[in-house]
Protein backbone atom coordinates (compact mmCIF):
# COMPACT_ATOMS: atom_id res chain seq x y z
CA UNK A 1 0.00 0.00 0.00
CA UNK A 2 1.26 3.45 -0.87
CA UNK A 3 1.92 5.97 1.91
CA UNK A 4 -0.57 8.26 0.16
CA UNK A 5 -3.36 5.72 0.76
CA UNK A 6 -2.91 5.67 4.55
CA UNK A 7 -4.81 7.43 7.32
CA UNK A 8 -1.61 9.08 8.64
CA UNK A 9 -1.10 10.67 5.20
CA UNK A 10 -4.68 11.93 5.19
CA UNK A 11 -4.23 13.31 8.71
CA UNK A 12 -0.97 15.00 7.73
CA UNK A 13 -2.56 16.59 4.65
CA UNK A 14 -5.57 17.69 6.68
CA UNK A 15 -3.34 19.36 9.27
CA UNK A 16 -1.18 20.86 6.54
CA UNK A 17 -4.03 22.53 4.66
CA UNK A 18 -6.53 23.36 7.42
CA UNK A 19 -6.80 27.10 7.97
CA UNK A 20 -8.32 26.80 11.44
CA UNK A 21 -10.08 24.33 13.73
CA UNK A 22 -13.42 24.54 11.94
CA UNK A 23 -11.76 24.01 8.57
CA UNK A 24 -9.83 21.02 9.98
CA UNK A 25 -13.06 19.42 11.20
CA UNK A 26 -14.71 19.93 7.81
CA UNK A 27 -11.74 18.39 5.96
CA UNK A 28 -11.51 15.55 8.49
CA UNK A 29 -15.19 14.75 7.86
CA UNK A 30 -14.18 13.49 4.37
CA UNK A 31 -11.90 10.76 5.73
CA UNK A 32 -14.47 7.95 5.31
CA UNK A 33 -15.19 8.85 1.67
CA UNK A 34 -11.47 9.23 1.02
CA UNK A 35 -10.65 5.87 2.62
CA UNK A 36 -13.48 4.11 0.78
CA UNK A 37 -12.18 5.44 -2.54
CA UNK A 38 -9.16 3.09 -2.31
CA UNK A 39 -11.17 -0.12 -2.07
CA UNK A 40 -10.74 -2.61 -4.92
CA UNK A 41 -12.95 -1.97 -7.92
CA UNK A 42 -13.59 1.63 -6.94
CA UNK A 43 -13.18 4.34 -9.56
CA UNK A 44 -15.12 7.40 -10.64
CA UNK A 45 -17.12 5.50 -13.29
CA UNK A 46 -18.05 2.60 -10.99
CA UNK A 47 -18.97 5.12 -8.26
CA UNK A 48 -20.72 7.42 -10.75
CA UNK A 49 -18.88 10.42 -9.32
CA UNK A 50 -16.89 13.28 -10.82
CA UNK A 51 -13.14 13.14 -10.35
CA UNK A 52 -12.94 16.26 -8.18
CA UNK A 53 -12.07 17.01 -4.58
CA UNK A 54 -14.57 16.30 -1.80
CA UNK A 55 -15.51 19.92 -1.00
CA UNK A 56 -16.33 20.51 -4.70
CA UNK A 57 -18.34 17.28 -4.81
CA UNK A 58 -20.25 18.30 -1.68
CA UNK A 59 -21.00 21.67 -3.29
CA UNK A 60 -22.43 19.94 -6.38
CA UNK A 61 -24.45 17.51 -4.27
CA UNK A 62 -25.98 20.42 -2.36
CA UNK A 63 -26.59 22.79 -5.29
CA UNK A 64 -27.53 20.73 -8.34
CA UNK A 65 -31.23 20.79 -9.09
CA UNK A 66 -33.32 18.41 -11.21
CA UNK A 67 -34.09 21.23 -13.65
CA UNK A 68 -30.40 22.09 -14.28
CA UNK A 69 -28.62 21.41 -17.57
CA UNK A 70 -24.92 20.52 -17.67
CA UNK A 71 -22.32 20.82 -20.42
CA UNK A 72 -18.99 19.10 -19.82
CA UNK A 73 -15.75 18.45 -21.68
CA UNK A 74 -14.66 14.86 -21.18
CA UNK A 75 -16.98 12.14 -20.03
CA UNK A 76 -16.73 9.56 -17.29
CA UNK A 77 -18.01 9.24 -13.75
CA UNK A 78 -19.10 12.87 -13.84
CA UNK A 79 -21.37 12.18 -16.82
CA UNK A 80 -23.13 9.42 -14.89
CA UNK A 81 -23.31 11.60 -11.76
CA UNK A 82 -24.87 14.47 -13.69
CA UNK A 83 -27.28 12.17 -15.56
CA UNK A 84 -28.67 11.07 -12.19
CA UNK A 85 -29.01 14.59 -10.82
CA UNK A 86 -30.02 17.03 -13.57
CA UNK A 87 -32.47 17.37 -16.46
CA UNK A 88 -29.96 17.22 -19.31
CA UNK A 89 -26.26 16.47 -19.78
CA UNK A 90 -24.22 17.25 -22.89
CA UNK A 91 -20.72 15.79 -22.90
CA UNK A 92 -17.96 16.37 -25.44
CA UNK A 93 -15.65 13.36 -25.74
CA UNK A 94 -12.89 13.01 -28.34
CA UNK A 95 -11.79 9.43 -27.63
CA UNK A 96 -13.99 7.29 -29.90
CA UNK A 97 -13.65 4.01 -27.98
CA UNK A 98 -14.40 5.70 -24.67
CA UNK A 99 -17.29 7.53 -26.36
CA UNK A 100 -18.83 4.17 -27.33
CA UNK A 101 -18.37 2.72 -23.84
CA UNK A 102 -19.80 5.80 -22.14
CA UNK A 103 -22.76 6.04 -24.51
CA UNK A 104 -23.56 2.36 -23.96
CA UNK A 105 -23.26 2.77 -20.17
CA UNK A 106 -25.58 5.78 -20.14
CA UNK A 107 -28.18 3.83 -22.15
CA UNK A 108 -27.83 0.63 -20.10
CA UNK A 109 -28.37 2.53 -16.86
CA UNK A 110 -31.46 4.18 -18.31
CA UNK A 111 -30.08 7.69 -18.12
CA UNK A 112 -32.02 9.00 -21.09
CA UNK A 113 -30.98 12.61 -20.57
CA UNK A 114 -27.33 12.09 -21.37
CA UNK A 115 -26.03 13.28 -24.71
CA UNK A 116 -22.44 12.37 -25.55
CA UNK A 117 -20.87 14.15 -28.54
Amino acid sequence: MSWKNTLPYFAWQTLRYAKNGAHFRRLWSYRRRWSDSFRPGRNSVADELPWINFPALLYLEQHLRPENKVFEFGGGGSTLFFCKNVAEVATVEDHSEWFDILTRTVREKGYGTGKVF
